[in-house]
């Protein structure tokens, strides 16, 4: 199987914004075909404000799931799930997403067909690169 390039995300989100609803931004690149979920822990604040982990491969939340088709195969362990989510302010919640960037397995493929390969990668945040857009109009 080609597989496409693979980021670990966290996701940082308030206390008052449901999972599902965060979720749900997660369903249109898949059911598009842009994204494979590969791993997907919800990382929630108890009252005492301890970190709770919620891993969405166990089955339990098939509703929370739904429409993800997350992969079978397990990357993260717990010790990079805690350390992913101590990025994370007191009181926020987090989703640790592993993704599969479906859109770029043919290139990858194609890539190293040739022996070559992806020897950097910047992600540029979508606020500095509007910055950078207007900046160069103006």
């Amino acid at each position: 199987m080609n597989r496409g390039p693979i980021e670990v995300l966290l996701l940082a989100y308030p206390p008052d914004v449901a999972s599902a609803d965060l979720l749900a931004q997660l369903r249109e690149p898949v059911t598009a075909g842009q994204l494979r979920i590969v791993d997907l822990v919800l990382v929630g604040t108890d009252g005492a404000g301890d970190r709770t982990f919620h891993d969405l491969e166990d089955g339990a939340s098939e509703a929370l799931a739904s429409g993800l088709d997350i992969d079978a195969h397990t990357l993260l362990n717990e010790e990079d799930v805690e350390s992913l989510a101590s990025a994370l302010d007191p009181g926020q919640n987090g989703a640790v997403v592993v993704v599969e960037h479906l859109w770029a397995s043919g290139f990858a493929a194609g890539l190293r067909g040739l022996g070559a390969e992806l020897a950097l990668h910047v992600r540029v945040p979508a606020d500095e690169a509007e910055a950078a857009f207007a900046a160069s109009e103006s």
